[in-house]
């Protein structure tokens, strides 16, 4: 293959890859959304299950972009317009995953905050089933008598 070839075919691909990337981190901040509101228990495994395949795409863009970059860097004289192409579409990618991070350390804290909140609930259900037992297992002094004075 000449050098115009190759050049030209590792421009498109990057510029291809980059499209694509900006398309799923548009993707993925749509689906943080799903945890603006609390989630219950009802929705968690079909959130968990989404989370692992959104992991496992985003794994496999980051391998497809590391054999891209190396195959860059291999690539002798490209012609400078088209790599400032490149560069402006992946500053653009850089761009929307500083945001992306920034929505899912928002998300974070949200889940980690509703978890807290949860788990304390959790605790004062837990202290009073504990206070409650208590008596399960020893009744009050007065239990089962009746007060005959009438």
């Amino acid at each position: 293959m000449s050098d115009t070839l190759a050049n030209a075919d590792i421009v498109r691909r990057m510029k291809d890859y980059f499209a694509r990337q900006v398309s799923w981190f548009e993707e993925l901040h749509d689906a943080l959304a799903e945890y603006e509101e609390p989630v219950d228990h009802e929705r968690l495994d079909g959130l968990l299950e989404a989370d692992g395949a959104r992991a496992r795409k985003t794994k496999a863009f980051e391998e497809e972009f590391s054999a891209l970059k190396g195959e860059w860097d291999r690539t002798e004289s490209i012609p400078e317009s088209e790599a400032d192409e490149v560069r402006a579409i992946a500053l653009h990618a850089e761009v929307l995953a500083k945001e992306l991070q920034e929505a899912f350390d928002k998300a974070a804290r949200s889940t980690s905050a509703g978890a807290k909140a949860l788990r304390e609930r959790l605790g004062e259900l837990k202290a009073k089933g504990h206070s409650l037992g208590k008596y399960r297992s020893e009744p009050p002094e007065d239990a089962g008598l009746i007060d005959r004075q009438a």
